[in-house]
């Protein structure tokens, strides 16, 4: 069943810990090392962050390689599953398409300009078009699952590469959910953007593509990156947990005993915290996270939604 665009505002929300266990304390994140290898088209290859053991030719996970070539970038990331496995990723990411999704998220001062001198355009319905939200007080925020909804399609390639691991690894729906929630957590580095890309206004958050191909992102844009990989697979359903400073999202499924998941239209959606650097898998999330899922305001549940 496709989820659908619901009021929040009539929407029934409950938060729930899975009888029986206590949530496990967090995991640490194993030891990080990053090799990023930038502008290959110059011939003149730029080491940004080297592996702690330059020796190897591959330093232990999580890590990542990110080439940018004449027509696009080859990414690898390599991470540890939760069962301790050392599994990796290698993709191509086409300049162009990244370039798209780029310049089709946020706003420029001169396009609003733009906006503001054409009677017949509003700012709602530009910042719509931009992956924004106008809120009360002229206030701009991300859109989420319309940041989400473009950039599905667009992640296939490495939504393929997890079809591999769980083919090879004769992984089942919950092992190959786990591992992409490993990748996200710990091959892409915690940082926050900062709200200017360029000479476009952000809101603090990279598109999915973006943030591969930097090798970072913060808690709302490595969510969008997670949901847009998981929703290539047709039986996934997952909507986006907004959080007062914090953002998480869930995926439709059954809790295991001592998993965290809300309630939300009868359905039951397992929580992830894609965020990093803490190494959790589905259904574990910090002490931080499960106070402010206990607020009785500030909660926010927007449902992702895939292309036609």
């Amino acid at each position: 069943m496709a989820l659908m665009w619901v009021n929040l505002g009539l929407a029934l929300i409950s938060f729930f810990l899975a009888a029986g266990l206590t949530r496990q304390a967090e995991r640490k994140n194993p030891s990080q090392n990053y090799l990023v290898i930038f502008n290959d088209s110059s011939g003149e290859d730029e080491i940004e962050q080297e592996s702690k053991e330059n020796e190897e030719e591959k330093p232990g996970p999580p890590w990542h390689r990110i080439k940018n070539g004449p027509k696009g970038f080859d990414l690898e990331f390599g991470f540890l599953s939760f069962s301790r496995e050392s599994l990796d990723v290698r993709f191509h990411l086409d300049k162009t398409v990244v370039a798209q999704s780029v310049e089709e998220f946020g706003y420029t001062k001169t396009e609003l300009q733009a906006v503001d001198a054409d009677a017949g355009q509003k700012r709602e319905a530009y910042f719509a078009s931009k992956g924004l939200k106008l809120l009360k007080g002229n206030v701009v925020c991300s859109d989420i699952p319309k940041l989400v909804q473009k950039n599905v399609r667009r992640l296939f390639p490495l939504a393929v590469e997890f079809d591999r691991l769980r083919e090879e690894k004769n992984y089942g729906s919950e092992d190959m959910v786990g591992a992409a929630t490993a990748m996200v957590q710990t091959a892409l580095e915690y940082r926050v953007p900062p709200t200017l890309l360029g000479a476009r206004h952000t809101t603090g958050v990279l598109p999915p593509l973006k943030a591969l191909t930097n090798g970072w992102g913060d808690c709302d844009t490595k969510s969008a990156l997670l949901a847009g990989i998981l929703l290539n697979w047709d039986a996934m359903h997952a909507v986006g947990v907004g959080l007062p400073g914090h953002y998480l999202m869930g995926y439709q499924g059954i809790p295991n005993r001592g998993d965290a998941f809300i309630e939300y239209h009868g359905l039951t959606y397992v929580l992830i915290e894609p965020s990093g650097p803490a190494w959790s898998p589905p259904g574990q999330v910090s002490d931080q996270t499960l106070a402010k899922l206990n607020l009785s305001h500030g909660v926010s549940i927007e449902p992702f939604n895939v292309p036609d």
